[in-house]
């Protein structure tokens, strides 16, 4: 809780990541249906730029020597993390198209 006494929870940095990620993948839905195939493509061309950013701005922040005191094991748990979530994203996207032939 905050120490205001508002009763409000402040929302940290990953809350904010999160949210954002949900808003993209609910606007990728919402546009396939709703918006012509020029809008997809430019909202296509922002969500690519919006993504570059979001990495541009966690570089920023990347400590390379903390990171580098901490080890190879979080990066190696890292890494297959990613891989799991490129597999499992990759099957619900062969699997989408296979439903709705996108």
């Amino acid at each position: 809780m905050s120490k205001g006494g508002s009763g409000r929870i402040p929302l940290k940095q990953w809350d904010l990541a999160f949210a954002g990620y949900l808003g993209g993948d609910c606007r990728l839905l919402v546009g396939f249906h709703a918006f012509g195939k020029g809008q997809v493509a430019s909202l296509g061309n922002l969500s690519k730029w919006a993504f570059l950013l979001t990495f541009a701005g966690v570089r920023l922040r990347t400590n390379f020597r903390d990171m580098s005191k901490q080890g190879l094991r979080p990066f190696i748990v890292g890494v297959i993390g990613e891989i799991l979530i490129a597999c499992l994203t990759f099957g619900l996207v062969v699997g989408a198209n296979r439903t709705w032939g996108l």
